[in-house]
Formats: C-alpha cells, structure tokens, sequence
C-alpha cells in the first residue's frame, strides 16, 4: 500500500489488488477436516457438528475462508479453542481435542498418527498462495526475475508429483 516494498509471497487477501500491483497464484491448498483418530465417522458435515471445533483465528486470512464456509453451509458448530496457527490445530485434534477446518499444506505433512483427513467433497475450498507484485513497469528487473523462478519451481513441483 505504502509503495515500501516491490513483492509479498502471501495468502491471496480477501480484497482487490492496488491498480499498480498484479497477482500471480502459485498454489492452491484445499481445507480438509482433520479428525481426531479414535472418532469414527466419514460424513465431515456430522463430524464438524458434533464434535467441539477447533476454529482458525477469525481474524486471519484463512479463519475468515473457514468462518464464510460454515456459514455458506449452514453449519452451526461447538467452538473449543480459537487459534491462528494451523501446527497447533493439528497438534489439538491428534490430542484428540477436536476436529478442525485448515488447508493441506504440504510443508505439514506427514501429519501425526493421531489425526485423520476427511474430505470436504464438492463443498471443498481453496486457499491461494502467490505473489503480489508492482506491475513490470514499475518492478525492478530483480523482482521480475525472482517472479519468473517461482513460476518455474512450481511448474517443476507440479510435474513431480505428476511424475
């Protein structure tokens, strides 16, 4: 906004691009639910209402994703613990404290023995990684540069796991 730095490797924000920047997605991570390993069930939708709920801090890109998703849905749930980092809700639900809405990040997995991944199914959402960056004109060739190398990483890591 301050025009102080040229790029930001972050979460896709929930509001438009200044004219003068551009976006470029790089990864798109789906929420799951993960589960607690001793609960049974399969249905997300019973899961996420009956259980207590591990909420992703509402103030945070992604627990504003989650928060918009239950109401969407219609989901009313047992709130628990209310938190912004997606490790400890990981760490909440293997101590069997819970089920929680967070993106599959890679960089998290494996996750513990202790929890389970239930898909959202066709009521599945995304969050977006990318790069906010100023439009060529204004970016320094360096910047421009560093843009194209992501692009290339993530098109390498796409064929790998195609592979």
């Amino acid at each position: 906004d301050a025009g102080q730095i040229d790029a930001a490797l972050i979460i896709r924000p929930p509001f438009g691009a200044l004219p003068d920047m551009s976006w470029q997605a790089l990864v798109h991570e789906p929420y799951v639910l993960i589960v607690p390993k001793a609960v049974p069930g399969k249905d997300w939708r019973t899961l996420i209402q009956a259980q207590p709920f591990l909420r992703y801090d509402r103030a945070s890109f992604g627990g504003r994703m989650v928060e918009g998703f239950l109401r969407r849905e219609g989901l009313s749930v047992n709130d628990s613990i209310e938190i912004d980092e997606i490790p400890g809700l990981i760490h909440l639900a293997a101590k069997g404290l819970g089920v929680a809405l967070v993106p599959l990040v890679e960089a998290h997995l494996p996750l513990p023995s202790g929890v389970r991944v239930v898909s959202l199914g066709k009521a599945t959402f995304q969050r977006e990684i990318g790069l906010l960056l100023r439009k060529p004109r204004a970016s320094p060739p360096l910047v421009v540069q560093f843009a194209q190398s992501l692009r290339e990483a993530v098109e390498i890591r796409k064929d790998k796991r195609r592979a």
